[in-house]
């Protein structure tokens, strides 16, 4: 999978979790000096007493813990909860629930906290966690984004899921890449996967997910 040309990458949490390329992909972001803040997901790694009741999100802790280098570890307990960063002087905050509780709080496309959002003073707030896309540009010029997710987006199945953002022109737009979700299913069966891993990535159901397929996720981050 090819990342869109772009100056910077900037990576919103959850870096581990579900999946069992950990190391990899704590190698690429650090090879590509990409910006990150740590997820809740990241965060249950690094606290070895935290055990998740969800069969999907244990697997990918356990795993991780299991085959996480000490080298990424440290790297992971070094990222940041949240992140204000000015980018050619363009002024974005970056969290993975929200600016209110970083690591846990779900903000969804239909959330009054959106309306919040909009008194925080950065051309860009930016956070994740749901795994659904929200994108909104505010009256004042202002960008309310959620890029969806890149290993599970909960609304279009076997697409890394992000968004472009140019600070010259102050614009952003969706970006979908498709990705062989096949494989991924498959190392993590061997792994010991249930079927949870079918139904997350929509193996052999490609296209759009609809609301009522994914509802059992909705609370899961």
């Amino acid at each position: 999978m090819r990342v869109p040309p772009c100056d910077a990458v900037l990576c919103l949490g959850d870096v581990l979790g579900y999946y069992c390329q950990v190391n990899e992909v704590i190698d690429t972001l650090r090879a590509i000096n990409a910006v990150c803040i740590r997820g809740n997901h990241d965060q249950m790694v690094l606290d070895e007493g935290q055990v998740s009741p969800d069969d999907a999100v244990r697997f990918g802790i356990e795993v991780a813990r299991r085959t996480l280098t000490p080298q990424n570890r440290s790297w992971l307990a070094q990222q940041p909860l949240a992140l204000a960063l000015s980018l050619d002087g363009y002024r974005a905050l970056l969290v993975h629930g929200s600016p209110w509780d970083p690591l846990n709080e779900y903000v969804y496309s239909d959330s009054p906290r959106l309306r919040e959002l909009e008194s925080f003073q950065y051309d860009a707030i930016a956070w994740g966690h749901t795994h659904r896309e929200c994108l909104i540009k505010t009256a004042r010029g202002r960008w309310l984004i959620n890029p969806g997710s890149v290993g599970q987006s909960r609304t279009h199945r076997g697409y890394a899921c992000g968004v472009l953002l140019s600070t010259r022109h102050r614009s952003a737009r969706i970006v979908r890449v498709p990705y062989p979700a096949g494989r991924l299913v498959a190392e993590c069966e061997r792994l010991g996967a249930g079927l949870w891993v079918r139904r997350s990535l929509g193996h052999r159901l490609p296209g759009p997910v609809s609301r009522g397929m994914t509802d059992d996720c909705r609370r899961r981050g």
